[in-house]
């Protein structure tokens, strides 16, 4: 089954001549409106295990617990980017967690952002300082993110990161271990 997918307005782009109005019918057969999850918060810890499955079969790992800090993070999170943001950022953690449980430390979840609800002073007077970290903590997070924007094609990650297949193999046997 096709499936086709956008967040764009396709009836306005039509009307501004950026949009063939054929190709839309050929597109619009069975329309869904899904919100986004910010508006469906429910979903989250449903959406989470699921993702958390795919990971761990992706992936070789087996991260199967979400610390009550980090859940109470994700569900304080307004998803701007939405499931796909929330794949990443299980993912990166996934990389970087030495254990079975995701602790909130690991999700790389924006603490500057402002909150659309908040006021201006407000969100500046709340956010956190930045987390001090390793130098191999800073180097297993951007492998790990340069391996997710992959979609784990090492090949690909290889040429942007500037190793070779065997250092990245290394480097990623390295993280599931917890070596430092």
């Amino acid at each position: 089954m096709d499936a086709t997918a956008t967040n764009r307005d396709l009836g306005q782009m039509i009307d501004q001549g950026r949009f063939r109005e054929e190709l839309y019918y050929r597109l619009d057969v069975v329309p869904i409106h899904l919100p986004p999850l910010r508006e469906r918060m429910e979903d989250l810890l449903a959406l989470t295990e699921h993702l958390l499955k795919k990971i761990n079969n992706r992936q070789h790992t087996s991260k199967r617990h979400i610390a009550d800090k980090a859940w109470r993070r994700l569900k304080d999170y307004t998803w701007p980017g939405n499931i796909r943001e929330l794949e990443n950022i299980l993912t990166r953690s996934a990389v970087l967690a030495r254990s079975d449980t995701i602790t909130a430390d690991l999700l790389a979840i924006p603490v500057n952002r402002e909150d659309p609800g908040a006021s201006p002073g407000e969100a500046e007077s709340s956010a956190k300082p930045a987390r001090l970290i390793t130098l191999d903590q800073i180097e297993r997070e951007h492998i790990a993110a340069i391996l997710a924007q992959m979609r784990w094609h090492k090949g690909n990650a290889c040429e942007i990161l500037g190793i070779s297949r065997p250092a990245l193999d290394r480097e990623i046997v390295k993280c599931s271990q917890g070596a430092s």
